[in-house]
């Protein structure tokens, strides 16, 4: 009897096809077959099996077996054994045209009454193009240490449909491999929608006010055309003393400014005017004729007339102006002569600030 099962095994498993795809084989399923029982306190016996069973997807299934083997123990006579396994059945694999699988359940026999089994098995299953399929399969019944191996055709109800790839990602870009236009993306590259590389457009430098220092590094954007500048962008500046004199001579015992000096008043008011931040100190002095204190008061008026010259003709403020007068206390030239005596009567002044010059290129 093996010889013969294992005969139509090859038989039938020759004669299914290769399934392509991987096919849905969950739903309800209809098994009949035949099955060989070696039993420890029976006689051998060889029965027609059926089989109701269900599969919740490829890997897992439960079914019920039923059958009714012809038996007999010791020459006692014959028994009509009923048999039944309820049981939940692993698919090793969820694709191709044929499985292994492994077996576990309960198994009930009414010839000993109220006896249950333990029954385990392994099995091999094979498919063919649309909703047959064909195992074989052998078992232990862990009561009686009886085993038992079985052929059977069975039959899935439903259409036979392709089930759906799951998606691959093959460069791991995060774009599908259905989807991906460039599928060999190097790994940790950004990519665009289509699974290519984005490509990083080379930024144009910009110089708008075209003084030789790039936009994203100017901190001065609007410097006047031909500005000598520095790395910033912003144009350099030189510090320079910049300063004015007053040399005004009087006549003896006189503090009158005389009109031949308003050149020389007024160019000292525009110096003020232009650097405001500037004042002035003005200074009397004369010859040695005469009192001491004469002349130091001599001193101080011919200052005085000169600071007022500044305020009032020429709109300097006054706040800005200071007037000093030091008598004969220092002579430029010796009181011996006339012409040193004209150079000693006068008043002096001197006005200087210091400003930042704009350079310009050459």
């Amino acid at each position: 009897m093996k010889s013969r099962i294992l005969l139509a095994v090859a038989l039938i498993v020759g004669t299914f096809g290769v399934l392509a795809d991987k096919k849905d084989r969950s739903g309800f399923e209809v098994g009949l077959g035949l099955a060989q029982y070696n039993y420890n306190y029976f006689d051998d016996a060889t029965t027609a099996i059926v089989s109701f069973g269900y599969n919740y997807n490829n890997t897992w299934g439960v079914e019920l077996l039923h059958g009714r083997p012809d038996t007999e123990s010791n020459g006692t006579g014959d028994y009509d054994v009923d048999l039944g396994i309820l049981r939940g059945l692993y698919h090793l694999k969820d694709e191709g045209s044929w499985t292994p699988y492994i077996s576990a359940g309960v198994g009930a026999m009414d010839v000993i009454t109220g006896e249950t089994d333990l029954v385990v098995g392994v099995g091999l299953k094979a498919f063919d193009t649309s909703n047959l399929n064909f195992r074989v399969e052998t078992n232990y019944h862990t009561g009686d240490d009886d085993t038992s191996v079985m052929v059977m055709l069975g039959y899935r109800f439903g259409e036979s449909t392709p089930m759906k790839a799951e998606p691959k990602d093959g460069d791991m870009d995060g774009v599908m491999d259905n989807l991906d236009a460039c599928p060999k993306t190097p790994v940790g590259k950004a990519v665009d929608d289509r699974g290519c590389m984005i490509v990083e457009k080379p930024m144009v430098e910009t110089d708008t006010d075209g003084d030789g220092v790039f936009d994203k590094m100017d901190k001065c954007p609007d410097t006047t055309a031909g500005a000598l500048v520095d790395d910033m962008g912003c144009q350099k500046e030189l510090a320079k003393q910049v300063s004015v004199d007053l040399a005004i001579n009087f006549a003896t015992n006189s503090d009158v400014v005389s009109a031949d000096y308003d050149a020389q008043v007024a160019k000292v008011a525009d110096f003020m005017k232009q650097y405001a931040g500037t004042s002035v100190v003005i200074e009397g002095h004369t010859d040695s004729v005469g009192r001491a204190d004469y002349n130091q008061s001599l001193s101080e008026k011919r200052a005085a007339s000169v600071a007022a010259a500044l305020a009032n003709r020429f709109g300097v403020d006054a706040s800005r102006i200071t007037s000093v007068g030091y008598g004969e206390s220092k002579p430029v030239e010796s009181n011996e002569t006339a012409e040193g005596r004209s150079a000693n009567r006068r008043v002096v002044a001197v006005i200087s600030e210091t400003v930042s010059e704009k350079q310009w290129q050459k």
